[in-house]
């Protein structure tokens, strides 16, 4: 009897390992109707052909959820922080917050940039937030798991911040590039 709990035991934990979710509670792979499915009472903003949208709240913060389908297969998810700020500089703020979360979850980023397009404000940090809704300066970080390329940025553009953070599968990664060649 000692064995064969032993047994379901261990027959539990790695089937909980191999369908660990990559984005949310859904994994890459799935069906639209199946990630549907993991986001009971989700209120969809978005549901086309390739693209579902919801907003929902992470850590308390306003998010918008989307996910991204390729030939009916889930691809690619990310959020994007809705939240709103009257001090632009927040913003960089809530980027820097948001970098400490997930690098204590998935340890030291394999890479971060900052890059400046135009440096005028570079060494006024009063003004850097501005410089970023002007689309001065943008700042990314990127993790790599097993399955996943997880991938952190801020930009501007038009006087407006984006803020959003993507979960990319690393067994597909070429497949939305692959349909834009094709609709070249």
């Amino acid at each position: 009897m000692a064995k064969l709990q032993t047994v379901l035991l261990l027959s539990s934990l790695i089937s909980i390992q191999v369908w660990a979710e990559d984005f949310r509670n859904a994994k890459f792979g799935m069906s639209p109707q199946e990630v549907r499915a993991t986001e009971e009472g989700a209120d969809w903003v978005t549901q086309e052909k390739d693209v579902l949208v919801f907003d929902t709240e992470l850590g308390g913060y306003d998010v918008s959820a989307g996910y991204v389908f390729v030939d009916e297969r889930f691809v690619r998810g990310a959020y994007f922080l809705n939240e709103e700020y009257q001090n632009e500089n927040d913003y960089l703020r809530g980027f820097e917050y948001w970098n400490r979360l997930l690098t204590k979850k998935y340890g030291e980023p394999k890479e971060e940039q900052t890059k400046w397009i135009d440096d005028r404000y570079k060494d006024s940090p009063a003004y850097q937030g501005y410089a970023l809704s002007r689309g001065d300066f943008s700042k990314y970080s990127e993790w790599e798991t097993e399955t996943t390329l997880i991938t952190h940025a801020i930009y501007g553009r038009d006087y407006a911040i984006i803020h959003r953070i993507d979960y990319v599968s690393l067994e597909t990664p070429d497949v939305e590039e692959q349909r834009v060649l094709e609709d070249l």
